[in-house]
């Protein structure tokens, strides 16, 4: 394809798109500092109670968005393949009470809705087992800004502290970055298994980026992206409370929550080996991560 309108082009393959998460969850805060963009959310509510089993059923409704090839997804307009499509979708998620897929489907969520940010590599579809997890990145995804290509990284991690997930995080961001050898492995993988549906039309500018000897490629940016969840007690607390529009309550408490947040984060990140990429971090507390993780499971497996 000659002068390829790579940002039009990718626009139309987001799969998740900014209005319907706007329904589950509400972006109180967007902070950047220098290549820092930190994006703060909090579940919505209703005037006495924490919508997340509305967030976990949205989640549950993108399952196979996020796991199906573009050919599975066109056989969904045959009635007939519905169900079966829709069950091997979720049959490759892993059955277990504290399996880490709520994250990695939430950063797939938010790099598409709100970054504009393609998933490059569906990683579900190499497994075979569906109660292994995939050694990799979270999240492998690519988005255009009219003059910029950015290959987004992307690392999620539920914890019950804020800290404890930041810092797996970043880890586990830093030691893919300082190992060549699994970076170049990665590449390979989205190279041989880049779905020729969903790319179709633009395959040879997509592998154009990917391949190592490509000359022309100061258009090319490298970005991490890193969802946290944690439990946070002050929600609980809120939500105990006979007060209706707790919404307001919550907002105003969170707000005294970011900018410690924002100063972890940044610190983290400046004493890192990594700190001249672009990051763009996600943070959403719960309520209680173990009981959401246990309701996700079951939720998943009531077909």
């Amino acid at each position: 394809m000659v002068n390829v309108d790579l940002k039009k082009e990718l626009s139309c393959r987001v799969r998740i798109l900014k209005h319907t998460i706007r329904g589950v969850l509400n972006l109180v805060c967007n902070e950047k500092i220098d290549k820092i963009n930190c994006y703060f959310y909090l579940i919505e509510c209703t005037d006495n109670c924490i919508r997340e089993d509305d967030f976990l059923n949205y989640l549950r409704s993108q399952v196979i968005q996020y796991v199906l090839k573009e050919e599975e997804l066109r056989e969904m307009k045959d009635q007939d393949k519905i169900v079966n499509n829709v069950l091997k979708a979720i049959g490759k998620l892993v059955d277990r009470e504290d399996n880490s897929e709520l994250g990695e489907l939430t950063l797939f969520c938010l790099l598409e809705s709100q970054l504009n940010a393609v998933q490059l590599l569906n990683k579900m579809s190499l497994k075979t087992n569906p109660n292994n997890y995939y050694n990799g990145l979270d999240a492998i995804h690519i988005s255009n800004d009219g003059t910029n290509t950015t290959i987004h990284f992307g690392e999620s991690k539920v914890k019950k502290k804020f800290n404890e997930a930041l810092n797996d995080s970043v880890n586990q961001v830093g030691t893919f970055l300082e190992d060549r050898t699994r970076r170049d492995f990665e590449v390979e993988l989205i190279k041989s298994h880049l779905d020729p549906k969903k790319f179709e039309g633009i395959m040879e500018e997509i592998l154009k980026y990917l391949n190592p000897y490509e000359k022309h490629k100061r258009n090319l940016r490298e970005s991490i992206s890193i969802f946290i969840g944690y439990s946070w007690e002050d929600l609980k607390d809120i939500e105990d409370k006979t007060d209706k529009q707790i919404t307001e309550e919550i907002i105003k408490k969170y707000e005294g929550e970011i900018e410690s947040n924002i100063n972890r984060i940044v610190s983290q990140i400046d004493n890192s080996n990594f700190k001249k990429y672009d990051f763009n971090i996600f943070i959403l507390p719960f309520k209680d991560v173990d009981n959401l993780k246990k309701k996700f499971n079951i939720l998943l497996n009531s077909r």
